[in-house]
């Protein structure tokens, strides 16, 4: 998902609901996951695509784990909690956050036990 992509969701006549793309992850975003790592004491890099759907973040936590950061795209984001766009993956032990806004996804790779 680029900069300045989410998901907005419509409201149909008869109820449904049904996602369409719009631009809302901003650079101010993208910079809020930055302080956050950096304030759990995180080591982190970016991968100088901001503005291509390949935006991801590499994080170390404090165990040495590696956890590969990407926001969430299509029905992964929940319009109703805008702020929690965020996902990280480590590898090894294979493990996958929940979504999560930026602090609390910090707080999950700072906190989680070996």
């Amino acid at each position: 998902m680029p900069v300045g992509s989410s998901v907005r969701v419509d409201t149909r006549d008869d109820g449904t609901r049904q996602q369409a793309r719009t631009y809302v992850l901003t650079r101010a975003r993208c910079n809020e996951l930055g302080s956050a790592l950096t304030a759990a004491g995180l080591p982190w890099e970016d991968n100088g695509r901001q503005d291509t759907p390949r935006l991801a973040y590499t994080a170390t936590g404090p165990r040495g784990r590696q956890w590969s950061i990407r926001p969430v795209s299509g029905i992964g984001f929940d319009p109703w909690q805008p702020s929690s766009l965020w996902r990280a993956m480590c590898a090894a032990p294979r493990r996958q956050s929940p979504v999560m806004s930026a602090r609390a996804l910090a707080d999950h790779i700072r906190e989680l036990p070996a």
